[in-house]
């Protein structure tokens, strides 16, 4: 469903007094503005530190970077097995992994 935007409502113009004051204003901004003795705002700097455990972490990611993530002979050397039907993994195996890794993890 698309709604049509309507037509835009007018806004009403200031009253009279309203409309001097508003003049008024804006010429006091412009002369403050333009005052030499214009207070100045304090500069703000935000500061970051990173712990021991980050730069660890930015270490091992360069590392990981640098490393291949497949290693194409493995890889060939599996994908060969399984189509030759030579390639079986043993339940025990499997369970004994899954056991070490949730250890570990």
């Amino acid at each position: 469903m698309k709604i049509k935007n309507a037509a835009p409502i007018p806004t009403p113009p200031p009253a009279a007094g309203q409309a001097e004051r508003t003049s008024k204003g804006q010429k006091a901004q412009k002369a403050y503005a333009k005052s030499a003795t214009a207070p100045t705002v304090p500069t703000r700097t935000d500061r970051v530190e990173v712990s021991d455990t980050g730069r660890a972490m930015q270490v091992a990611a360069a590392a990981l970077k640098q490393t291949s993530q497949v290693r194409a002979d493995k890889v060939a050397a599996l994908k060969a097995r399984i189509n030759d039907g030579t390639y079986q993994v043993s339940g025990e195996d499997i369970a004994e992994r899954m056991l070490a890794d949730d250890l570990l993890g």
